[in-house]
């Protein structure tokens, strides 16, 4: 079955629109990387940081990520490591690795 980013960006929207907090990193993901529409990084980038706010371990790597790979800008060793050290923190093997091949 074929993808349809279009579609699955504007039910990421919806979910959002709704309140529904844990549809806010996978479309701020599809933002900053125009997946499914237009290009949006700063946009894209803060509904990763509600995400994060909101509580998403998983947002935090994921704007670690960011950082590392300069999908927001340029890289940033700096803050790719802080958004990396709590879910390190709080057992994710995949960041706690990742702070050890960044130092």
């Amino acid at each position: 079955m074929p993808k349809d980013e279009v579609k699955a960006r504007s039910y990421y929207q919806r979910a959002v629109d709704l309140g529904a907090d844990d549809a806010l990193s996978s479309l701020g993901v599809m933002k900053v990387m125009g997946t499914g529409g237009p290009k949006d990084v700063a946009d894209g980038k803060k509904l990763i940081e509600k995400a994060a706010t909101a509580g998403q371990t998983a947002a935090l790597a994921t704007l670690a990520r960011g950082y590392e790979y300069g999908f927001f800008g340029k890289v940033d060793l700096i803050e790719a490591r802080k958004y990396y050290r709590k879910p390190a923190d709080l057992g994710d093997e995949a960041s706690l690795e990742k702070l050890k091949q960044l130092k």
